[in-house]
């Protein structure tokens, strides 16, 4: 019976570890997009937006590619053919070898941080400067 309980303990564990990933990912996901100034009418906050959304899917991977036989088969070239990377951000990322989900994290806090940049000099496309929506009355 004890084998059973150690069993049943890591794998909850290992739910609640990866529900804690989904939740931070969501919480990215959540501030960035609703942050956005104008993410329909400017091509600029799309692609933004889309880089964003990359790179989160990017590190969901690969915070699980050394625990599925499937996702640890999948090599740069499968991570272009999915969307997830691409040709110029595949030669950063293949020197990285077990650090690439820390690159990737830095690579979504510096297009952050360059948005909030961004919207502190010209009104563009970026977040507000504390990650939260404008009030109506600034719209």
């Amino acid at each position: 019976m004890p084998n059973v309980q150690c069993a049943n303990h890591r794998w909850r564990q290992f739910l609640n570890y990866g529900y804690s990933i989904q939740g931070r990912i969501h919480d990215i996901a959540l501030l960035t997009g609703g942050s956005l100034l104008s993410p329909g009418a400017d091509e600029n906050s799309r692609r933004f937006a889309y880089r964003i959304y990359r790179y989160l899917n990017l590190v969901h991977l690969l915070c699980y590619k050394t625990k599925s036989s499937w996702l640890s088969e999948l090599g740069t070239d499968d991570l272009i053919a999915l969307g997830l990377l691409t040709p110029d951000e595949r030669a950063i990322l293949e020197p990285m070898a077990n650090k690439m989900r820390d690159t990737v994290l830095a690579w979504i806090s510096k297009e952050v941080q360059g948005a909030i940049r961004v919207r502190r000099r010209s009104q563009g496309p970026a977040l507000e400067s504390t990650g939260r929506c404008r009030s109506a009355e600034a719209l």
